[in-house]
């Protein structure tokens, strides 16, 4: 008997040596699962927002290019009254020197007249999805309308030109890439194209 109670004290000694020893391991491997699983998401979310930058990208170039779409795009415009776009443009419209002449696209409509891009005012954004939304710039709606392009024009003129080519420029930003958890870097959802008027 006695020398039963003293291996069993010898046991439950070692026991609680052996419970502090793996503890520890326990918990470094869950904190190393833990990690795992954030960086998967992390991965999972910039891989969501570069697909849906890339199909943007993409909605604007088609509409870009696109006569139709860019002819209701200009007719637009010109009924807006955004009259800064439009005096830029005048220049086309009336047959004159294009010589410096540039300005911002605020609206981009499709060949079915439909608007997928607005950036007229500081709350049109594009949602992940390529829609336009009109929350981009609300701080409690970031997540639902995260990006913003924005279009520049420039007349291809070295010297006093009339109807010249047009170069087009689209940036993009993302309202809050924290708010994301991921860094995109935002240069190969740039657009340029380079059309006739």
């Amino acid at each position: 008997m006695y020398q039963f109670d003293r291996l069993y004290k010898c046991n439950s000694g070692s026991g609680m040596i052996m419970i502090l020893a793996i503890v520890p391991i326990i918990l470094i491997g869950f904190l190393g699962l833990s990690t795992l699983i954030l960086q998967t998401v992390r991965t999972q979310q910039q891989s969501n927002l570069k697909v849906s930058l890339t199909m943007v990208r993409q909605g604007l170039i088609v509409n870009l290019s696109n006569d139709i779409a860019w002819t209701k795009t200009k007719q637009f415009i010109a009924s807006d009254g955004n009259l800064t776009t439009a005096a830029n443009f005048d220049c086309f419209y009336l047959n004159q020197d294009c010589f410096n002449k540039e300005g911002d696209i605020g609206v981009l409509l499709d060949a079915a007249n439909n608007i997928v891009l607005d950036s007229r005012n500081g709350v049109g954004g594009i949602n992940e999805r390529g829609e336009v939304c009109q929350t981009y710039a609300n701080l409690g709606s970031r997540k639902s309308c995260p990006f913003r392009y924005t279009i520049h024009w420039k007349a291809q003129c070295s010297a006093s030109c009339t109807n010249p080519k047009i170069d087009i420029r689209a940036t993009v930003t993302v309202s809050d890439s924290s708010e994301h958890n991921v860094a995109i870097d935002l240069e190969p959802y740039l657009v340029f194209y380079s059309r006739d008027f």
